[in-house]
This record gives structure tokens, sequence and C-alpha cells, in this order.
């Protein structure tokens, strides 16, 4: 990312001078623009500029509580840190506090903060370095304490710190069927100091892999297509190492196709426009990584695949049928693609390690292409992305047994990004579920992000578990689970289940693809569950009655 102020482009003496200047007058720009340039004036200007600085632009409140030589104390120590430091980035967080991450010759990169006065003449209520120095130590303002542990009762206090702290994009939680975080953090826009709101408009990754699972799901429950289908149904010339592949290969990463066909000429990986003849022709003519059926191994190209079957069962192109069939009935008004005209007002722009024209958001990276089509090249709000989750659970779409098909490949925090600064994490729990979208993740607060995002995904999972157990500790197999532990004062250790046993079905049925799923259903009834059980060669029936969730 280029630095947005470089200590070579301000001179001393003008620094000087400019730090001296009355604030807001004859000065037309926002005032957290002035304070910025003031700061960054600050620190390139002579230490001896500090009482004068403390004069013109610290409000005398602060001066007054703190102590002038207490104050004046904590700009020097600012000052000694960062001096010569390049402002790395920039972001205002919706509490109107001031971050420019700094970057000094011989130290790690570390945030400044700053908070201007509401009213003119908007001078400086505190200035403090993150973890460091500060003008007036209060409860608000200073470093954050070690996160306590997030509860619902807790989650407030932690995103009002994650605010102070810099994070940037929209947060929407519901719990039991009520919104209670819908939130913008930072800033949509720098540039032209637009904030994050629940309404604006991100990239979203590669979630729309779920829109075109759903799109399958709903041609099969019409009968318009089956998953043993192999692709040389929908496709002529397909080589003959690839004409085993059928749809469902296709879906659960059995294909054996690579994950992307982009190559090298291509003008971007992601945006470079390609049509779907084209990603066809380069998908058909890859090596296999393995004989498909064989393995599993993701592939974004086996989606682009499933979007063009898509295509050629219904007859619309894919933006058509999913505008038509998904967007539209749900209410999902801002869900559209990449090159969608989308107000300056909502539109995130992004903030990463790579850019791709002058103005890096989706609307202005061109329509979206086929290297992407069907797993990326999209955009939604928190909002949008709410209503399709709920979807899922309310048969808006899907039948009970695609349902049930479609969260087997949704389970756990999903996450999907890019290297353009967007990332989007969600959840598919029924009545408490997680978006949280972001347009600035890059090397230096990936994991901070990532974080906070499994921290929050932890507090909606933990609240979509069942609420009996049995006390086990399982190992999922192929049709069966292995009993690794049995907890003392369980429901099992008073049933006689024991370490090694082999649950291998419930009720007096197998338990098939999915064993969590069927034991799922029945701990969610809290009735006593007959397991069918192997132990020593013998088949046993043993009825555990669990007990609730502490």
């Amino acid at each position: 990312m280029n630095p947005v102020r470089h200590s070579a482009l301000l001179p001393t003496l003008l620094a000087a001078i400019a730090l001296l200047a009355p604030a807001t007058l004859g000065d037309d720009r926002p005032p957290m623009r002035q304070a910025e340039d003031a700061v960054l004036g600050y620190l390139d200007a002579p230490s001896s500029t500090a009482p004068a600085f403390l004069e013109r632009w610290i409000a005398p409140t602060t001066i007054e509580q703190a102590g002038r030589d207490a104050a004046l104390a904590a700009l020097e120590a600012i000052y000694t840190r960062l001096h010569g430091a390049e402002a790395m980035d920039l972001m205002v967080d919706a509490q109107g506090v001031l971050s420019m991450e700094m970057a000094a010759p011989g130290h790690r990169p570390g945030w400044l903060r700053c908070v201007i006065e509401d009213e003119a003449p908007h001078r400086i209520t505190n200035l403090w370095i993150e973890g460091g120095p500060a003008l007036l130590r209060t409860e608000q303002t200073a470093a954050p304490e070690p996160n306590e542990p997030l509860t619902w009762d807790s989650l407030q206090r932690r995103l009002d710190r994650e605010a102070a702290g810099g994070f940037t994009g929209v947060i929407r939680l519901v719990h039991d069927g009520e919104v209670v975080v819908d939130r913008g953090f930072g800033m949509a826009n720098r540039e032209r100091q637009i904030p994050c709101r629940p309404g604006t408009v991100f990239a979203i990754g590669s979630a729309p892999i779920d829109f075109t699972l759903c799109g399958i799901l709903m041609l099969e429950q019409e009968g318009k297509l089956s998953f043993d289908d192999p692709i040389t149904k929908y496709f002529s010339n397909v080589p003959p190492d690839k004409r085993a592949i059928t749809i469902e290969h296709l879906m659960t990463g059995a294909s054996g196709l690579q994950n992307f066909h982009d190559i090298p000429s291509d003008r971007d990986p992601d945006h470079a426009y390609i049509d779907r003849d084209e990603a066809m022709r380069r998908i058909f003519s890859s090596r296999l990584l393995f004989e498909p059926g064989t393995a599993r191994e993701h592939s974004h190209s086996a989606w682009g695949v499933l979007a063009a079957i898509i295509e050629i069962v219904s007859g619309q192109t894919y933006p058509e049928f999913t505008r038509q069939r998904l967007f539209e009935p749900l209410g999902m008004t801002s869900t559209g693609f990449h090159g969608d005209a989308i107000p300056e007002g909502r539109l995130a722009i992004g903030y990463g390690e790579r850019s791709d024209g002058e103005i890096n958001s989706p609307a202005h990276w061109g329509r979206t292409s086929w290297l992407v089509m069907g797993s990326g090249g999209q955009v939604s709000t928190a909002g949008d992305m709410g209503r399709f989750i709920e979807s899922i659970h309310d048969g808006a779409l899907l039948n009970e047994e695609n349902t049930r098909r479609f969260m087997r490949f949704s389970r756990g925090l999903l996450n999907g990004g890019n290297d353009y600064g967007f990332e989007i994490y969600y959840t598919y729990t029924p009545g408490t579920y997680l978006v949280m979208l972001c347009n600035a993740v890059n090397g230096s607060n990936r994991r901070e992000v990532g974080e906070l995002a499994r921290d929050l995904g932890d507090l909606v999972l933990a609240g979509s578990a069942p609420k009996f157990t049995m006390g086990v500790g399982l190992a999922p197999g192929e049709g069966r689970m292995t009993v690794m532990s049995v907890a003392p004062g369980s429901g099992a250790e008073a049933a006689g289940l024991r370490e090694g046993d082999a649950l291998v079905g419930v009720g007096g049925e197998g338990f098939g693809d999915d064993p969590m799923e069927s034991l799922t259903l029945w701990l969610n009834r809290g009735e006593p569950i007959p397991l069918d059980v192997e132990r020593d060669g013998k088949r046993l029936r043993i009825t555990v009655t669990p007990r609730p969730r502490n």
C-alpha cells in the first residue's frame, strides 16, 4: 500500500508554520483532514514546536484535565516515538476516532489515535499511541485491555474495542431471530470520507458458490437435471479423461479439476474478461489432479462448470437466473455482479494488498468474467446475505431434502475473500447467525480480522449446538463413529458405552454419508437415543438418555 503521507514531502519549515496556524481559519477542508495534517506536521517539525502545538491544537479542557506539564510530556513522548514516521494507512471509525498507522524507522508499525471536538474550532481532545503515551488517560481512550471472554453480554464492549482498534467493515449478528448488531465500522471510502454503513455494498469473495449450489439444487428438485448426470450430457468435445465427471463430483470436490483456470497472459487473474466458451475450453483442456471420484480437492473451476450447466439447463444467463430465481424473490435488491452501477455513497473501496484500476472497487472492475463466474465476481450487503441465509431454513427456495444437502456443504464459519481488501465471514446457523463484511484486510491486519471473525463465529455456533449431550467424544468415519472418550457421570457412561465402541446406526437405521447429521437430529429432541453399536465383533443396541448441555 502506498503511504498517504511521507516525511520527505513536508519540509521542516513549512511544517512548523502549518502546525502553528489557527484551526479552521480560512480552511474549508474537513476537520479530520485538518487535524491529520496538523499532527503529521508536528511529527515532522523540530521538537521545539511542541509547546506551540499544544497551545494551538489541543483543547483547553484537555490541558486543564491532564495538567499542562503532563500533556506536554505526552506530546513529547509521542514525538520521540514517531518523529520522521510515515502514515501508511488512515481511517475514521464510527465513533469519530481518527486512526493513523505509522511506520517509524527502527520500530514496528503502530496506530496513532486522534479525537477532535465536534464543534469549531475542532481542536484535539486526545492523542495517543496504541498502548503508549496519551494526552488524557480516560476509560474510553486508554489502550484496550486484553479481550474478556466473548459472550452475548460482552459483545458490544468487544465491538467498541474493535472499532477503536481500526476494524473496517459491517457486522450483522442475529440472535434467536432478533437483529442484535447491524453496524458499520470505519471508512467505506477513505478518499471521500464515506463511512461504512449497514447498506454498504461489498465484494463477497467466493460466497457466490452458495448461489450456484442453490441454483443446481433448485433445478434438480424441478426434475431438470440429476446429480448423477455426466458432464457429457451438457458439453460436447469433453476429453476422455473428464467424461466420467458428474454433477455430484463437481459439487463435492471430487471432479479432479484444477482450482482456477486463469493463465499468465490474463490482465488480472480474477477480473480479465473471458466468455463461457473460453472458460470451458481452458477447464476441459487442463490436466486433472486425480481421476474423478477418487479424491477430493476444492475447485473454483468446477463451480464455473456448474454455472455453465445452470445456463444450459435454464436457458438463461447465470446473472439472469440468479437475479430472477434467487435475489428478486428474496428481496436481495443490492446483490449483483462486478460492473453493476452502485451509488458512490454505498460502494466500498478495497484497501488490500492489490489494486485493480484507478478506483479499486467491484463497480470499476468491469463485468464479471468467466474466470470466476459461479464462484465469485459478485457484490452484496450484510442485510442481503442475511436474507439468503434465512431462506435456506424457511423453505423459500429448497425442499427439505435439498436443504439438508445444502447444509452439508455449509457448516461452521465460512470465509471468502480476495487480495483487493475484501473478506466475508458468515454462518448458516438457523435463527442465530453472523455476516461480517470487510473492505480493508491486508497483511498488517489479516490475523486480527480473522481472530474477530472466529470469536464471533464461536459465539454464534455455540448457540446452534444441540441443547443436549451424550457426553462422548466421537471420531467420524465412513458410515460410523468411534467413541474416543466417555465423560464421567454422563448419559453415555450410565448406559454402558465404552471407549472403542463403534456407533454404526441409530433407531435401526444406518448413518449413511453423514453420521453426525443423523445423531444431531436425535440430540435435538432430547429423547432416549437407541444406538446400534459394534463391540468386539458383536452388534449391540445401547440406549443413551442425553442430558442438558451445561
